[in-house]
């Protein structure tokens, strides 16, 4: 099962759902609600990405702050890169749409995460 799901719910829900179980637990399980073809469309970007050679591995000082050294072993900068620049032309849709649903998330867990957490989240 799922803690959330996005679509359906308040954002202000999702943030205080999402802020509330990584207080609790550690970790919060998303239910994205995205289509079977925006995650088939993001497996192909990504291994676009890595054949073209644009896939990373980030620096040390920063792998236990994303997913760990398992979840971020390699990875490619998306925002502020535009269609002409990355090789995924107009097929990239389905890392764009992840990457959006991501950032439109961490809007709405930035307000809760002090009371959650203890933290503060700063751009």
């Amino acid at each position: 099962g799922y803690d959330v799901a996005l679509q359906g719910t308040d954002p202000y829900d999702v943030g205080q759902i999402v802020a509330s179980s990584l207080g609790a637990k550690g970790f919060c399980v998303v239910n994205a609600g995205l289509e079977s073809d925006v995650l088939a469309k993001a497996i192909k970007n990504a291994a676009e990405l890595d054949e073209a050679g644009r896939l990373r591995r980030p620096s040390q000082l920063i792998v236990e702050g994303l997913l760990g050294s398992d979840g971020s072993a390699r990875i490619a900068q998306l925002s502020g890169v535009g269609p002409d620049d990355l090789p995924l032309g107009p097929a990239g849709d389905g890392l764009e749409s992840i990457d959006e649903a991501i950032g439109s998330m961490a809007a709405d867990i930035e307000p809760h995460l002090a009371a959650a957490l203890g933290l503060e989240s700063r751009a």
